[in-house]
């Protein structure tokens, strides 16, 4: 005999449980279908098909359409176009004067360096091959 999950209604049965597991299961599809009818649309303006096409094809008119998905549209064409924030590579050691550093992205991985132990900063180089920063 197969466990039902929780949430699985057993075909037929119009008990409050499979009667909400059905309902629960309906919300997630229908939620699923609103994404896919947004991406759709945002596909459609993106290739240039106009405001009535696409309300024609939801049953509403122009108007509609574009009052519902037209602020969609610009967002994602602003996310589209939006270049990603600028990295940098660490070059210098950015650590103060205690040797800690704070920054994101420094590849020095313990905590006091290099007072607690004399190991520098791996972007000032490893010359005595000590772990100590040559001269």
């Amino acid at each position: 005999m197969t466990a039902l999950h929780f949430s699985d209604p057993v075909d037929g049965c119009q008990c409050a449980f499979c009667s909400m597991a059905r309902v629960k299961i309906a919300v997630v599809a229908k939620q699923q279908a609103q994404t896919d009818l947004e991406d759709a649309v945002v596909d459609a303006r993106m290739a240039r098909v106009t405001w009535a096409e696409i309300g024609k094809m939801l049953g509403v008119s122009k108007q509609t359409a574009h009052e519902r998905y037209a602020m969609l549209v610009v967002m994602r064409r602003i996310e589209a176009t939006t270049p990603p924030e600028p990295t940098f590579e660490l070059t210098t050691c950015v650590a103060d004067g205690d040797g800690d550093c704070t920054h994101f992205e420094c590849p020095q991985l313990r905590d006091g360096e290099p007072e607690a132990t004399g190991r520098s900063c791996p972007l000032y180089g490893w010359a005595d091959g000590h772990g100590r920063a040559g001269g």
